[in-house]
């Protein structure tokens, strides 16, 4: 996100908005898979699809909620002197939700394997 939010008015396709849609394109998909497994990790087989479909409603409210506040940050930026300020605005916040969630992984990852030692189970 971070690099496709330093496309300009003389950006071209190739490489400006192409090589990063493909970067955020392949990083998604690995997310969504690890997410989900992380989602359902522990859970009893017969409770299995609630907390399969409880991680999916967390993925769509987040993406939507996402969407919402970044829309709201692209039509507050936009002015018709700078044409792509409300683009760089959302990308962005976009940039902050992301450095947002990498801090929530970690934190959850190091208080996962915290209680996995102290409960004197092997590190996943």
């Amino acid at each position: 996100m971070a690099w496709l939010s330093r496309i300009s008015t003389g950006s071209s396709y190739f490489p400006d908005v192409l090589l990063p849609l493909l970067v955020i394109g392949i990083g998604q998909g690995i997310a969504i898979i690890l997410m989900t497994q992380g989602g359902v990790a522990g859970v009893e087989p017969q409770d299995a699809g609630a907390a399969s479909g409880l991680v999916n409603v967390a993925h769509q409210l987040g993406g939507s909620l996402g969407i919402a506040i970044l829309t709201i940050a692209y039509t507050r930026a936009s002015s018709a002197t700078d044409p792509t300020a409300g683009f760089h605005a959302a990308f962005t916040g976009a940039d902050v939700f992301f450095l947002i969630a990498l801090a929530l992984a970690v934190v959850v990852a190091v208080a996962g394997r915290r209680a996995n030692r102290l409960a004197g189970l092997p590190a996943n």
